[in-house]
C-alpha cells in the first residue's frame, strides 16, 4: 500500500489489527487498535487510544479495508 500524509484515517489491517491510522512520518505510522471512553473527570483527551506502531519495511503488508 502507497501511504503518504493523506492516508492518516484510513482504515486498514495490519497482520491481526486494524483500524484507521492515527499519525504518518517518513519512517512508521501508528495504526488505532483500541479506542474507549476516558471515564477521569481530570483527563485531557475524551477517548483512550491504543496506537500500534508500523514501520515502513512493514507497510507492505498494510491492506486498507
Amino acid at each position: 500500500m502507497d501511504i503518504t500524509e493523506e492516508s492518516i484515517g484510513l482504515y486498514v489491517k495490519f497482520e491481526d489489527n486494524e483500524g484507521p491510522i492515527a499519525f504518518y512520518s517518513e519512517e512508521y505510522i501508528t495504526i488505532t487498535v483500541s479506542s474507549r471512553p476516558n471515564t477521569c473527570e481530570h483527563a485531557r483527551r475524551p477517548t483512550i487510544d491504543v496506537n500500534m506502531l508500523v514501520y515502513r519495511q512493514d507497510w507492505k503488508d498494510v491492506v486498507q479495508l
